[in-house]
């Protein structure tokens, strides 16, 4: 028996009044079956959302963190070559330990080439 004629035979079963409830209940059913099954979407589609928003602000934060690495590198490579005019101080963006070790190490060398020099 499919299930139109199921339904068919619950309507003669019933009479005309039974079949406006029972229809009214399926009525319901499908409503609430299809309201849980949007909430359910939503919820998943909202979660996926925040997700997103958390996975987008991380690469950001990695963007960020990868171009102030680039911006050290090219600092510590100015300060080995002895390019510094103005040198960045802790806490400035180009500043780093590697960068302060760096032109150190260049002030050490440019001392001794002057001692050299002299002699």
């Amino acid at each position: 028996m499919s299930e139109i004629e199921m339904w068919v035979a619950v309507i003669g079963a019933v009479g005309t009044f039974g079949a406006i409830i029972g229809l009214t209940a399926l009525g319901f059913y499908v409503a609430w079956k299809y309201y849980n099954k949007r909430a359910h979407e939503n919820a998943v589609v909202d979660g996926l959302g925040t997700l997103m928003k958390k996975v987008e602000k991380e690469r950001d934060e990695a963007r960020e963190a990868l171009e102030q690495a680039r911006v050290h590198l090219a600092g510590c490579l100015t300060a080995a070559e002895g390019h510094i005019k103005e040198p960045a101080k802790e806490g400035d963006y180009g500043w780093s330990p590697a960068y302060q070790a760096t032109l150190e190490l260049r002030r050490k060398y440019e001392e001794v080439v002057r001692a050299i020099k002299r002699r």
